[in-house]
């Protein structure tokens, strides 16, 4: 999905947490090497970080919360939980861990986000 939308000016963060049973133990260098690998993941893979609970990053506080964000309150119920936002920075929608990052729903999204 990276590679195709990312000349229309898509960009996708990765963040690694092990807040979810602890199944990302490695460093931050460590899981972007992994999902490198692995996975052929060609956007960045951030500083590993706190997605929920009392240790909570202020992004993802900022993300899972309607009061700072104005639109979504969900935070992460586990890995690759997913997150849209604009250009402006402005949180629009959110998938669940279960959505396929390429499935229709979330293309539809991104495109209508795109054309604005």
């Amino acid at each position: 999905m990276y590679q195709e939308y990312k000349d229309k000016g898509l960009e996708i963060l990765g963040f690694p947490s092990n807040d979810f049973a602890d199944q990302e133990p490695l460093d931050s260098a460590g899981a972007e090497q992994f999902c490198q690998l692995n996975y052929g993941v060609s956007f960045p893979i951030m500083e590993k970080m706190h997605v929920k609970g009392k240790e909570q990053s202020e992004l993802f506080h900022f993300l899972s919360n309607k009061s700072e964000n104005g639109k979504v309150n969900i935070a992460p119920k586990w890995n690759f939980q997913k997150y849209l936002v604009d250009k402006e920075g402005n949180v629009v929608d959110y998938f669940l861990p279960i959505t396929d990052p390429d499935s229709g729903k979330v293309k539809k999204a991104i495109e209508k986000l795109l054309d604005k």
